[in-house]
């Protein structure tokens, strides 16, 4: 996936529209630099650093050709200098640029560019590029496992293009795999488990003592939230995948860094 410069098409256009003005009796210092400057916005366009152009590639290439020509061929060493460029350059480029100007147009006008809506506080590049880092502190960043890692990553980029049903699969993969690390060390060594569900896990994690607070929530989370969203019939509107996620990151949060929620726990029974 590849982020839009919506800009370079602004300045693009801002470069190359001038060379349509372009006249046989234009001093040659306008139509060096009115072409130069076009050719770094049109080589851009002709490498593919931006949005490579299917039908209008060839016309990006020849007008890159005739701005070239112009000036490799142009020496401010000369002496004299002559007042213009000559005629046949010019023609070269504005009819280049015309129909560069067309043909680009015209594709551009059926690209497939959409505008993603912003949810909430949530930046949209954020959730199409990094979700992970929603995850805030060092000690949660370090606990993170890369697997769950690259779920809450799909989980961005689903919320973010309104796949709710979607991201609230992705989160509860997450959500899992953070359950079986935490579990693997609150017992102290690896643990297989079966029947492999939610419910097993969690009276497994109960068994090797881990945090009520924790079983407590992720109980909920199954039983309300993972096991319905397991049906086809059940779907998730972008409000509720929203909601799952708060619940979800706070369980995340919670398996990766137990002692802080221990410490709460033993100041409440005091």
């Amino acid at each position: 996936m590849q982020r839009i410069n919506v800009g370079f098409w602004y300045q693009l256009g801002a470069a190359v529209r001038p060379l349509l003005e372009l006249k046989v009796e234009s001093s040659i210092f306008d139509v060096f630099n009115t072409s130069f400057s076009a050719r770094q916005w049109v080589d851009a366009v002709v490498a593919g650093r931006i949005l490579r152009p299917a039908t209008g590639y060839s016309a990006a290439t020849r007008l890159r050709d005739a701005l070239n020509e112009l000036i490799n061929s142009t020496d401010f060493s000369a002496d004299p200098l002559p007042a213009n460029a000559p005629p046949t350059h010019i023609f070269a480029i504005t009819e280049a640029a015309r129909e560069f100007d067309t043909v680009y147009l015209a594709e551009l006008q059926l690209a497939d560019a959409y505008v993603v809506s912003s949810k909430g506080t949530y930046s949209t590049a954020g959730l199409i590029f990094s979700a992970d880092a929603g995850f805030i502190g060092d000690d949660v960043q370090a606990g993170l496992p890369e697997t769950a890692r690259d779920e809450i990553r799909q989980w961005g980029r689903c919320f973010a293009f309104e796949l709710p049903t979607a991201a609230g699969f992705h989160i509860m993969r997450a959500t899992e795999i953070v359950i079986l690390e935490y579990l693997e060390k609150v017992s102290g060594k690896p643990v297989k488990v079966s029947p492999r569900t939610w419910n097993a896990y969690i009276k497994a994690l109960e068994k090797a003592g881990a945090s009520e607070a924790i079983t407590s929530s992720l109980h909920q989370i199954r039983k309300l939230h993972r096991n319905p969203l397991m049906h086809p019939d059940d779907t998730l509107s972008i409000s509720k995948a929203d909601a799952l996620f708060g619940l979800a990151k706070a369980a995340i949060i919670a398996m990766i860094t137990p002692e802080t929620l221990s410490e709460g726990e033993e100041e409440l029974g005091e």
